[in-house]
């Protein structure tokens, strides 16, 4: 009885131990199996994590280049010249270093691509032209366009200022980047699947995989926890960023290692079943409240390993004592490997999260992590600090309104609007006040992303304040380029109107001298002669203004008296000037002798006195003219206008108008800056004024209210020596009864210089035609003492008529008249071997001293 209760008792115990030890396996086993299904879901979150960074900073880059492209001003200019061979080499430059990115552009209007697309891509063409009519930055990731392969494609218009040139694109293929590929481990079977038509498609190797029916919705619907084992011994998670992509990788590892753990557990329940089973006949009286004990808690260990080992001293005997040392042992290594998974989990985390703080630092453009619910800032980089001032203490846990950074408020209502509206935003141009108050112009782009456990904006902002800033300098040199050609314009056009107008006024001189000589001086017709003659002559001095204007003429400075000038600007400009605009002198009795040159001078004032015409031509008012002499002294008015002290001359000239604004008084001595409209002034004639007083030594300066008029105040030097006038006509001519070959392309005027010599007495050849005159030279050489040609002829110039002529008698006089010509000067005259040179419109007092120099000295 006793024997078959022993029996009966060891075969309960062995039963009791062996269901112990079931349990104990079993729940170490289902807990260890749960830790390293949770580690593996955990390094899939890593991985997850990497691939999308991989990707993202693939796309980013390729985003930077495509913009950068669209901002190229080699690329604008070839695209605006059709040089499609010179934009290939360019977009060559601009190829970011990831393999399957191909770069086309497409000119506005035009179907066709450059560089042409590969054969491959040419399924997306379809779609390229209808991404060409969008009018803004387009970045359409992983589609397939009807060829079977899974392409991204990415488009910016290309811009010159509102105009579209044409369009940028890049093509990129996921399954031709080697080097994304290379971080992926074969022996893992690691794979990036792409969802088309219900199938799972490699992007790599294009194999597709159908997932068994029920569970297909899942991956329609997309998700991004880990799926481990979801079909075909196979995990996947999604890709938050990537909605269609999911990343699959082998279980193998996992299984691997599970049946480990269930070998060691099994082992050790063999081991010490085994080791029970020799023991318990002898020890079956004494180890059941040992072993009872240990099976609980081994119960309580199974429920939480981590905290709970065998009571080693409690136990009574030594072999249940290293027993349970062996059992502790083996539980020491189990949650030590388990320990071990979490530091190599843990480990490639931080790797991940010190990769993204230093892409995050490293990135050129300032980049902001807030809340979304509160726009606190919960990450900035340095580029932030560096754009706004704000250091990281600073600016975490603070809002942009907290710390001001908006210039203007309503920027931020409507960047939150949007925000919320489309969920993001593209290349929005923001003024950021930094620190310091210092406006800056921004590109902002914002994105929401789930930053921890809470939904949060990143924003991307560009510092773009200096290429605005040279865009506005480039639109003002262009406006100043447009008015440097316009003055060019107004030059040429004063040189040839400066010719033509001098002949003219030859003639018109030469002939009233001519009459003058056949008119007695009780003739009442020889007044009116004279009026012709001096009227002649002022059209002269306006030809010299113009030509002044255009700066094409020396000026001669020498003592002139400043108010017989004003008086003759007032009288020339009265007739020009309303009968509702009165005209005041203030002109006393003053040293009004300056050293200056007469032509710039009366410019001045006829300037002064148009512009204060156009601020009284619609109201009408009064324009006064005022004359003084004054002195300044050291340290008194003088250093107003940066004048050395003495006796100047004070010239003012007011009008009644509106005034000018107060914003604009100081910029409008500036060159090509003007406040009339477009096409009524140049914006050079202030800046004119001021450059002839400030050459003549003087300063001009302007007071101004509005409502109340305008005051211009010259000052000029006064000199005491006496002003230069004009010598009396001499009645008695050197003469002459020499040869003369007279040669002009005006008939009048060559019958003009033919009276006039032969009235002198000499004899004169006349010739319209230069060739013919040259002909006639030629053969009779002999026969002639002097050649008066005139410069500008058709089929030639006076100067190669005289170089013609020299080459036949290199002693031979010659006198080259001009009306006026930009290729000739009296300088260069005599280097040809001009004796004399002579500008129209010349009276018979110069006409015949000149004749008879050039005679007397060869």
């Amino acid at each position: 009885m006793n024997k078959k209760f022993s029996r009966f008792l060891t075969l309960t115990l062995l039963g009791f131990i062996g269901l112990s030890l079931t349990l104990v396996v079993g729940s170490l086993y289902g807990l260890l199996s749960t830790t390293m299904v949770k580690e593996f879901s955990n390094e899939l979150k890593v991985v997850q994590s990497e691939v999308c960074m991989a990707l993202q900073e693939r796309f980013n880059l390729l985003e930077t280049r495509v913009k950068e492209a669209s901002l190229n001003n080699a690329i604008r200019v070839n695209l605006m010249l059709g040089v499609r061979s010179q934009l290939s080499e360019l977009l060559k430059t601009h190829r970011p270093f990831i393999r399957g990115a191909y770069f086309f552009i497409q000119e506005k209007g035009d179907s066709q691509f450059i560089p042409e697309i590969p054969d491959s891509y040419k399924a997306s063409i379809p779609s390229l032209t209808q991404i060409s009519r969008m009018s803004d930055f387009q970045n359409i990731k992983f589609q397939n366009y009807g060829d079977g392969i899974c392409t991204s494609l990415i488009s910016c218009p290309i811009l010159r200022k509102d105009e579209r040139l044409g369009t940028i694109y890049a093509i990129y293929d996921l399954s031709l980047d080697t080097q994304f590929w290379k971080r992926f481990k074969n022996n893992m079977n690691e794979r990036l699947l792409i969802q088309s038509k219900g199938d799972l498609v490699d992007l790599h190797t294009s194999q597709s995989v159908r997932p068994p029916s029920k569970i297909r919705s899942l991956f329609i619907n997309g998700f991004e926890s880990p799926k481990v084992d979801l079909f075909q011994n196979c995990s996947f998670v999604g890709l938050k960023e990537f909605p269609d992509l999911f990343y699959a990788i082998s279980s193998k590892s996992l299984h691997n290692k599970k049946h480990a753990l269930f070998i060691k557990l099994t082992g050790l329940c063999t081991i010490i079943f085994l080791l029970t089973l020799i023991v318990s006949f002898q020890l079956i009286k004494k180890i059941t409240e040992p072993l009872e004990s240990m099976a609980e808690q081994a119960l309580k260990i199974s429920q939480k390993p981590s905290s709970f080992f065998l009571h080693e001293k409690e136990i009574r005997y030594v072999e249940f004592q290293k027993l349970a040392q062996g059992f502790n042992q083996v539980l020491r290594s189990l949650l030590e490997a388990q320990e071990e998974l979490k530091r190599q989990t843990q480990k490639k985390l931080d790797a991940s999260e010190e990769l993204y703080r230093r892409t995050l630092e490293a990135a050129p453009d300032s980049i902001t992590i807030s809340r979304l619910k509160d726009g606190c800032f919960q990450q900035v980089n340095q580029a932030f600090s560096k754009m706004t001032g704000y250091s990281l203490g600073e600016a975490l846990g603070k809002t942009s309104f907290d710390l001001n950074l908006y210039n203007n408020p309503l920027d931020r209502e409507h960047l939150i609007k949007e925000i919320h509206e489309k969920g993001e935003v593209n290349g929005l141009e923001i003024q950021f006040r930094k620190k310091d108050g210092t406006v800056l112009d921004t590109l902002l782009s914002v994105r929401t992303i789930q930053f921890g456990e809470e939904e949060c904006m990143i924003a991307v902002a560009s510092d773009i304040t200096e290429l605005k800033r040279a865009q506005e300098e480039k639109k003002k040199l262009e406006t100043q380029l447009q008015q440097a050609q316009k003055m060019e314009a107004i030059g040429t056009l004063a040189g040839g109107v400066a010719h033509d107008f001098n002949n003219l006024l030859g003639i018109i001189t030469g002939n009233v001298e001519l009459a003058l000589d056949t008119v007695l001086e009780s003739n009442p017709a020889r007044f009116n002669l004279d009026e012709i003659r001096t009227a002649s002559w002022r059209a002269r001095d306006v030809v010299i203004q113009l030509l002044s204007f255009a700066r094409k003429t020396a000026f001669e400075r020498k003592p002139i008296k400043i108010i017989p000038i004003i008086r003759e600007s007032i009288q020339l400009l009265r007739a020009t000037i309303p009968t509702n605009i009165e005209i005041r002198q203030h002109i006393t009795n003053a040293n009004d002798t300056v050293l200056a040159d007469q032509t710039q001078i009366q410019q001045v004032l006829i300037n002064l006195i148009t512009n204060a015409y156009h601020a009284l031509v619609e109201t009408g008012g009064i324009i006064e003219i005022g004359i003084q002499e004054i002195v300044l002294k050291a340290n008194s008015f003088s250093s107003t206008f940066d004048l050395i002290p003495g006796k100047y001359l004070k010239i003012a000239v007011s009008d009644t108008g509106q005034g000018i604004a107060p914003n604009v008084i100081d910029r409008i001595f500036d060159p090509y800056f003007t406040t009339k409209g477009v096409g009524k002034g140049s914006g050079m004639g202030l800046s004119v004024v001021h450059g002839i007083i400030k050459s003549h030594n003087g300063a001009i300066s302007v007071k101004s209210k509005i409502g109340e008029g305008t005051t211009f105040i010259i000052l000029l030097p006064v000199i005491e020596k006496e002003a230069v006038e004009h010598a009396e006509p001499v009645k008695m001519f050197p003469t002459g009864s020499e040869n003369i070959l007279f040669v002009d392309d005006e008939e009048a005027m060559t019958h003009v210089g033919r009276n006039r010599l032969e009235g002198l007495g000499y004899h004169v050849e006349t010739r319209t035609n230069p060739v013919e005159a040259l002909e006639l030279f030629h053969r009779n050489h002999d026969q002639f003492d002097l050649v008066i040609t005139d410069m500008t002829m058709p089929q030639m110039t006076g100067d190669r008529l005289v170089k013609e002529i020299l080459k036949i008698r290199p002693d031979m006089p010659t006198i080259l008249c001009t009306g006026f010509s930009e290729n000739i000067d009296e300088e260069k005259a005599k280097e040809i071997g001009v004796c004399q040179y002579i500008e129209k419109p010349f009276n018979r007092s110069v006409l015949a001293s000149t004749v008879r120099k050039a005679l007397d000295e060869s």
